[in-house]
Parts: structure tokens; sequence; C-alpha cells
């Protein structure tokens, strides 16, 4: 008895431009993507390398910068932000459209705006990449009740859209890679198998890939990265996480084995966390879960990006973080300490930019951010509204700090602690100049470039 089933642990990408004109399935897509111009340099380098700024966790890969402005997903909608006046329109000019104000399901249909994907707000992905704009569409089909994600490419002006790849029975919740000309994403197929362990339950065996697309062609066809046998692990692989900079991927995965009972119920044993680089030039791997780390009992954590190397944090046996942040190479070498941290900024979230290493607190009123430089100098200490804060802090690609959110306005504290949700929600995007954040023990207030209220209690 053997069992197929897909489970597309995928999310998606966009690009960029501006918009006009009538919605379309079928068409061809402008494309500028040359192989032969890509650039294969260990550095960030803007307009072909994965925008890995704004990147903080696999649910908030939502804003992408282009050339003259930002793309951004919220509840089901495309929107485009004016870098100059950053005032934001939906990705549609469609006369007496009322985009994100319609109320009726086939009416909504025909925004060119609309993204029409069951996955929830918090997993809902976009990037920029060349002229165009990628993201996941989940669906069920009526006919035979089957679930599917497609990677959807959308013209910029978000007027045609047509499915690259269709996964069966997927479930999307991390986003793949745009990045040197290819679109990266991992699947993983689990089978249940005719095995049985010593207590009679019956073992699951999984096959994990990491694909690429060659977003220079204009339908390409998926080809393996890496697979199962290569991530140098016995067990079953789940992905958690892709990263891309300079000419690697950084790709965090769950060595674990999985059985079910006689109740039909799954279980997971193990579920030991595992990073690996992968050359995309040659495909070389290097396991850095291995490398010897300075401080004893300790484990990567929270990479990040700075000056052609691989920035993190480490983690002790019991999940807290050390005061250390560390640099080191692609292949796990020249692993030095280059920030002490404080008590205070032990637990900060780590981001980075081209030109600064951020360090982020939260106390009750006010987000506290330490600012360095790339020869990881502490330059200012700046503060900003604990408040709509939303996604944390993204330093983004740009000039600018963005930030998406959404806050629920039903939202209630049961007796035994959980939330209750409503309908009744406040999305939002906020920023702040990063020219203001780099003053002198700066205090400054969030300004919004979105706000969109939906639903009732």
């Amino acid at each position: 008895m053997k069992k197929q089933i897909s489970i597309a642990l995928a999310a998606a990408m966009l690009a960029c431009s501006l918009f006009c004109g009538c919605r379309s399935d079928e068409t061809d897509h402008k494309n500028d993507i040359n192989h032969d111009n890509i650039k294969y340099e260990n550095t960030y380098i803007d307009g072909q390398d994965y925008q890995f700024q704004f990147y903080n966790n696999p649910a908030f890969s939502k804003i992408n910068q282009a050339e003259n402005g930002y793309y951004f997903i919220s509840n089901n909608y495309f929107y485009y932000i004016d870098g100059k006046t950053m005032k934001t329109t939906p990705l549609c000019s469609k006369p007496n459209c009322l985009h994100d104000k319609e109320d009726d399901a086939d009416e909504k249909q025909n925004c060119n705006a609309y993204a029409d994907t069951s996955i929830p707000d918090a997993y809902q992905q976009l990037v920029c990449y060349g002229n165009n704009i990628y993201y996941i569409r989940k669906y069920t089909d009526e006919d035979d009740e089957q679930t599917y994600s497609e990677i959807v490419r959308v013209s910029s002006d978000g007027s045609s859209r047509e499915t690259l790849f269709r996964f069966d029975n997927s479930n999307p919740l991390i986003p793949p890679v745009t990045h040197r000309g290819y679109l990266y994403y991992p699947i993983s197929t689990y089978t249940v198998t005719d095995k049985k362990d010593e207590n009679g339950n019956t073992i699951l065996d999984y096959d994990t890939k990491i694909y690429r697309f060659d977003l220079s062609k204009n339908k390409p066809d998926p080809e393996v990265l890496i697979e199962n046998d290569e991530f140098g692990s016995d067990g079953n692989i789940i992905i958690n996480e892709v990263n891309a900079y300079g000419n690697y991927l950084i790709i965090s995965y769950s060595d674990f084995s999985e059985y079910i009972d006689s109740q039909g119920n799954r279980h997971s044993i193990g579920n030991s966390e595992q990073i690996i680089s992968v050359n995309i030039q040659d495909k070389k791997i290097v396991r850095l879960s291995d490398v010897e780390l300075p401080e004893k009992d300790t484990r990567i954590s929270n990479i990040r990006f700075a000056g052609g190397k691989i920035l993190f944090n480490l983690k002790n046996a019991d999940s807290k973080l050390t005061n250390g942040i560390y640099t080191m190479n692609f292949d796990g070498t020249d692993i030095k300490k280059v920030i002490t941290k404080t008590d205070e900024f032990r637990n900060a979230l780590l981001s980075s930019d081209e030109n600064y290493i951020y360090l982020s607190i939260h106390s009750d009123d006010k987000q506290i951010i330490q600012i360095y430089d790339q020869d990881f100098k502490l330059i200012n200490t700046a503060s900003l509204p604990a408040k709509d804060s939303g996604s944390g802090f993204q330093p983004g690609s740009g000039d600018k700090i963005i930030c998406w959110g959404y806050e629920d306005l039903g939202a209630e504290t049961t007796a035994e602690g959980f939330f209750s949700y409503g309908n009744h929600i406040r999305y939002y995007v906020n920023y702040v100049e990063k020219s203001e954040l780099l003053k002198n023990n700066a205090e400054l207030e969030w300004k919004n470039a979105f706000s969109l209220t939906t639903g009732e209690d």
C-alpha cells in the first residue's frame, strides 16, 4: 500500500514597474533577464539578487523594492507604493473597479490586483524580479475536491498572469527565492510505506528536493538543484527556510523520523535543525551545522549577511541566545566574533542591509534599535514606537525601513488565555527614513503608507 502526497513547502516571488490594462490568463510576459549579464560576485547586487533585507522569517516576505517604489501583498490584494510620495495604489487601473473595497466574490475576481489565494494573510508572499511578480496561489478544485498550489507569474502592471508550475495536495508556507536569474523552491513528498517499527507504527518516508526555474525562459522547466541524499542526512527532511546571498543558497531543514500510529495519528521524532550552504554555480554543499563553533554546546541561529560573509547568532542548549554575534565564510571557515551584545540586547532581533547591521528589541512601548556599520562599530541607538511595528524590523534594500502588519480589532482573550479572532482587521504598512534613524539618539514615529480596515466585530 503506497500513497503519494506532495507537500510543497513553497512560496513565491514578484517583479517590478508600473501598471495599467486588462487581466488575461494567457500571455507572453516581457522578460529582460539575460544570464550573460548576471554578475557572480560574493556580495549583494541590486536588481538581480534576492532581497534578503526584507526577510525575517517565513511568515514575512511580503514586500519587495522595485526601481521606483515597492510592491506588497495584503488581504489577497497586490499594491504598489510610489517611492517618492509613498502613496499606495492597488495594482489595477480598471475604471470603476472597487479593488479592495469590493464585497461581491465574483466581482473581486475581475480586479487585476486580486491575488485569489486561500493562503492565510500571514503566509501570503511575493518577490520582485525582472519585469514580473511571482506569488503562490492556493485553491481547491471544485471538480476533484483536491487542493492545489501554483507558482503564478504576474505582469508588473497587474494586467496579466499565468501559472508556471502546479503542486498537488500542497501546503506552501515557506517562500522560495528569486536570485541571479532563477527561482528556487523546495518540495517534500512523503510516502506512506508498508514498513512497521517495533511498535507496529507505519513508517513514512520523505523525498526532498530543491528545484529551480530559469526565469530567462518564458516557460521554464524545473531543474533539480539538490535532492534528498545530497543533504547528508539519514532521516527524513523538511525544509524550514531558504535564503540567498552572493553565489550561495543557505538552507535550513529539520532532520527527523515520522510514523502513523494505529489510530491514524502522525508523530515526529527528532526534528533536529541542520544548515547547509549550496554554491549555485558548482552545486558544492557545505554542512554549516557541523562546523566547530567558538562557544561550547551552541548552534547557529538567525542567519543574516554582511560584507560578503554570513552573520549569525548562537543559541545554547536551552535555545537561549548567547551574547555574541559572529561572521564566517560560506564554507564555514574563518569564524570571528564581531559584536558582543549587552545583557539588554542579548535576545534582540538581528537584521542587516548592504550598509548596516541592526539589533532591535521591544520594551513595553518602544522598539529600541542599535545600528552598527560594516566594521561592526556601534554608531547610533534609536527608537520607534512598539505599536504598529508589525513584522518586526525589516531594513529593506533602499533608503527606508518598511514594515507590514495587521491588527485584529475583534480579538478577545478567553478564560483559557487564548485569543479568539473575528474578521475585523486593520492591515497597514509603515515606514521611516533610514537617514532619520541615523541621527543621534533619534526618537522617531512611524509614518503610514497604507491602512485598510475590513469586516466588523
